[in-house]
């Protein structure tokens, strides 16, 4: 499909196996598996783009900034993907849909000390760790609770 595109999935040490099991052999060539903790320095520097799947959503923002740190320094035009719940404004959806995304966010904050995010809060949280990252765009597909936010790091003004 698109044969230049190669990709490294990174994830615990113990799904290695599991991955290689999982990975049809055509993409064994453009697709490999890395060990990485994201607690730690990115390891893959000036990549073109860093997918993060529903892995912020967990974490409350001194957390969430940690793991996007960590993915510094990257690479002028580098985006990274987050794919995660972006909440809406109030107001937008019907009352019930609006009332489940709160209880949600409740026990987000109950159980894990995080939080769902608006576009706003993700805005935030990205110029919170680098002033310089900016965000492109938010796809919502339909029927979907995720969203693809698109941040890209842009070049740092030059004021005098």
């Amino acid at each position: 499909m698109h044969p230049k595109i190669h990709c490294i999935v990174q994830d615990f040490e113990h799904l290695d196996s599991q991955f290689q099991d999982l990975c049809p052999q055509e993409l064994k060539n453009r697709v490999s598996f890395q060990a990485h903790n994201f607690w730690k320095e990115q390891p893959v520097k000036n990549a073109d783009i860093y997918m993060l799947k529903r892995v912020l959503h967990d974490y409350s923002d001194k957390y969430a900034s940690k793991i996007l740190e960590n993915l510094l320094p990257m690479k002028i035009g580098s985006r990274v993907l987050v794919i995660d719940a972006v909440k809406p404004p109030r107001g937008i959806m019907p009352w019930h849909f609006e009332r489940m995304l709160t209880s949600l966010d409740l026990q987000m904050l109950v159980a894990l000390s995080s939080k769902e995010r608006t576009a706003e809060e993700w805005i935030a949280l990205f110029k919170g760790v680098d002033p310089r990252f900016a965000l492109k765009s938010v796809v919502k597909p339909e029927q979907s609770s995720t969203s693809v936010m698109e941040f890209v790091l842009n070049q740092e003004d030059l004021k005098v």
